[in-house]
């Protein structure tokens, strides 16, 4: 999958927890197990297990397991993407341009309900994706000139807009600073599964910090999307004033 943009570089449902309150009868008296269920050990463990993420969230997060390393949650693999070859980077760079009327169409018509509009390289196919929030068809859409043979293919029921990713960046924006103080950027990652918030880390050496991968969960709340964090020696700038960027006046390619 070929990244289309970068800046900088879910009620949530909850745990079933069975309490078990026995078949009383009338009139009978309540089994002394069941009134002290609450004070035993195991009930205190289910009271504080993690609450499971919406279905949509969680969809999401699992579409992002390919960029993440293996057993550490939030943590971004280094270079994840598919490499580009230099024999596709001309052709690539071909149907981007030719595709840029199209995302700018999309953009200002469906801007709504749009989820992503881009390159799609997956596979070794080239093909250009609109995705869209909801389940109202849209009329077919085709590129022209030496795109002309990539197909279009619009999918529907997205988890959310780009517009919806903006208005969480910024309710998240506090929760960001308080919990990830040396964050360097965050930028959304746009994608046909969902996309995710990329966050840059100040490290001193590079390598990631346990005292940050600790929020990971509670980023993902707070922005009620995907988190990957990727973490970078030394410190760019500050970052007080960090916030999401105003919404783009032109496609972003």
């Amino acid at each position: 999958m070929m990244p289309i943009s970068r800046s900088a570089r879910l009620a949530s449902t909850l745990t079933a927890i069975a309490v078990l309150a026995g078949c009383q009868q009338p009139g009978t008296d309540r089994p002394a197990s069941a009134s002290r269920a609450s004070d035993t050990p195991a009930a205190a463990h289910a009271d504080s297990a993690p609450k499971a993420y919406e279905p949509a969230l969680a969809a999401a997060i699992a579409a992002t397991r390919p960029y993440e390393v293996p057993g550490r949650p939030c943590l971004a693999k280094v270079d994840s993407w598919p490499a580009v070859t230099p024999d596709q980077r001309p052709r690539i760079r071909e149907i981007q341009s030719d595709s840029h009327w199209l995302n700018r169409y999309v953009r200002e018509r469906y801007g709504d309900r749009l989820a992503f509009t881009g390159l799609d390289a997956r596979g070794g196919r080239y093909r250009h994706v609109v995705a869209l929030t909801g389940t109202e068809p849209v009329p077919p859409l085709k590129l022209a000139g030496r795109a002309a043979d990539v197909p279009v293919v619009i999918t529907y029921d997205a988890p959310w807009s780009l517009r919806d990713v903006e208005r969480r960046r910024e309710q998240a924006h506090a929760a960001l600073m308080r919990l990830v103080p040396d964050a360097q950027g965050v930028g959304f990652m746009e994608s046909p599964d969902g996309g995710w918030v990329n966050i840059d880390v100040s490290s001193p050496d590079g390598q990631p910090r346990a005292d940050v991968l600790a929020h990971c969960d509670a980023l993902r709340r707070a922005y009620r999307l995907p988190v990957l964090l990727e973490f970078n020696a030394g410190k760019v700038f500050p970052t007080n004033d960090l916030g999401p960027p105003a919404a783009p006046s032109v496609p972003r390619l």
